[in-house]
């Protein structure tokens, strides 16, 4: 799930997922996949560290209903 649903639009998380959440056994990746969705849900007003992630997020969620429109058109 963290990496399908979080690593598209929080892809500096990569690095820390192989070094240390994939590798320890002791963390709860169910855990750390629900704080994650949790803190980087976009929300009006939001402030805080992770508002640029949430913004990012944001982004991506919204040009996905694009997509297929897109490849079709590039496919022509």
């Amino acid at each position: 799930m963290i990496v399908t649903r979080i690593l598209p639009w929080f892809p500096e998380l990569e690095d820390l997922c192989t070094t240390v959440l994939f590798a320890s056994s002791d963390i709860d990746l169910k855990k750390v996949f629900l704080w994650l969705d949790s803190v980087t849900k976009p929300a009006f007003g939001m402030q805080g560290p992770f508002v640029r992630i949430a913004n990012r997020r944001r982004i991506l969620n919204a040009v996905q209903d694009l997509v297929p429109a897109y490849l079709d058109r590039i496919q022509d």
